[in-house]
């Protein structure tokens, strides 16, 4: 803080002017013109994690990987990390329909349904 005993008083006065101003309808009305968009924004749509969009659909990220190996849409690729979009993905689970997933092995084979996973997910096979 200033030592200068006019810098405190002076600041106090234009804080509470500010206020004042910022108080009047006039104002108010002026800063929300200024303030709102003049055209509707589009919503951009987040992008999950293999975490997230494994939460998101109900299942374990082993899935999401297994998935992914059979052509599950990926939005972005940075490095080894993947970027999901929600609606690609249940689009794609709705159209792939109800067959399980087959688990990478180590020699041994064990197939996943995933009916249960477009269940959770909210998708009806049409």
């Amino acid at each position: 803080m200033s030592s200068d005993p006019l810098v405190n008083p002076l600041a106090r006065i234009l804080g509470d002017v500010v206020v004042q101003v910022l108080r009047r309808p006039d104002v108010i009305e002026a800063i929300r013109a200024v303030a709102a968009p003049s055209a509707p924004v589009e919503p951009v749509e987040r992008l999950l994690s293999k975490k997230g969009i494994a939460t998101a659909l109900g299942v374990s990220q082993s899935t999401i990987d297994r998935l992914v190996r059979e052509g599950m849409p990926v939005a972005v690729f940075a490095g080894e990390s993947k970027r999901f979009e929600l609606d690609a993905c249940r689009q794609w689970l709705s159209q792939r329909g109800r067959r399980p997933t087959t688990a990478a092995t180590n020699g041994t084979h064990r197939e996943i349904d995933v009916s249960d996973v477009i269940a959770r997910a909210g998708l009806v096979r049409q």
